[in-house]
């Protein structure tokens, strides 16, 4: 308990030097950027605004744009916490890997974003266009498309992890309901059966007809006998308790590992799209507009 407090003091005592350091820092650059950002628009000379108005559009634009950051920084502190409650320990794993993916297209925007400061891209531009703006324009394309696939990304991962926690407390509840009386499980299974037919539901189409528990806890128990049957012939049995064996527990820790597999885009997933980018551009270059248009449609429609 001892060694617990003085690790939270020292936490607080750290956190409370980086406030102040932070706080220093920050608010001489606030007003530097006030006394550097340009006081007149493009096209206007300097005189025709008043100093003192001037100063006010500055510093209030300044504050307008580092408000609106930090209401959007506060508010992705608070999406993370959310997640991290929401979605349990047990999906801590998936939670990294997203972020990790998540610090990394940030790092990669950070270097696009200080190469674009330089004059580098102006250079590039000259010496191949000609035209000092066409590389950073097409690298703002590039970038823009970059950020919507991050959202899909972020989006459905998110989605995928919520549909994960939600089969994993079902496949928790039908592992209890099989483990203290699987005769239960297999009567009401029929019993709902039976009520389907009389009110002939078994027409309606599925999606539109989700999984009953009692469907569901039906099957989980088929798939449970069928597994200890692999294991009793496969004679493993002896590291596998059948009476104490959690099932659920089993497969929700696969599932875990596989969402991890999934949301971690290794060297690999990297170099494969490079590759299609190539193989694209090779077809962009060797066919026509129409015929591009419509690889890209079939390509899109079979993956």
């Amino acid at each position: 308990l001892e060694l617990e407090q003085t690790r939270a003091s020292a936490q607080m005592v750290v956190k409370s030097q980086l406030r102040d350091f932070v706080m220093a820092a920050f608010l001489p650059m606030f007003f530097a950027v006030v006394e550097s950002a340009p006081t007149a628009t493009e096209g206007e000379p300097e005189e025709s605004l008043d100093e003192d108005t001037s100063k006010f559009q500055r510093a209030t634009t300044c504050l307008v744009i580092i408000s609106v950051l930090m209401v959007i920084s506060i508010s992705w502190e608070h999406m993370q916490e959310y997640l991290d409650e929401a979605s349990g320990p047990e999906f801590q794993p998936v939670l990294g890997a997203l972020f990790e993916e998540l610090t990394l297209t940030g790092f990669l925007g950070l270097t696009m974003t200080a190469i674009q400061n330089t004059d580098i891209m102006e250079e590039l531009s000259d010496y191949f266009f000609g035209e000092e703006t066409v590389v950073e324009e097409l690298y703002e394309r590039i970038h823009v498309t970059i950020f919507g696939v991050t959202v899909s990304y972020l989006t459905v991962v998110v989605c995928i992890m919520f549909m994960a926690k939600r089969e994993r407390l079902r496949m928790v509840h039908a592992e209890g309901a099989c483990s203290e009386n699987a005769e239960k499980v297999v009567r009401e299974y029929y019993e709902w059966k039976k009520d389907l037919v009389e009110k002939r539901a078994w027409q309606t189409p599925w999606p539109l007809y989700p999984m009953d528990n009692r469907q569901y806890d039906y099957h989980w128990l088929i798939m449970r006998q069928r597994f200890f049957k692999v294991v009793q012939q496969k004679d493993i049995k002896h590291s596998i308790d059948r009476d104490t064996f959690d099932l659920a527990e089993y497969f929700s820790q696969y599932m875990i590992l596989a969402l991890e597999k999934i949301i971690s885009i290794g060297m690999r997933t990297w170099l494969t799209v490079w590759l299609m980018c190539t193989i694209f551009y090779g077809l962009f270059m060797g066919v026509s507009a129409d015929v591009f248009s419509w690889i890209v449609m079939i390509f899109g429609w079979v993956a």
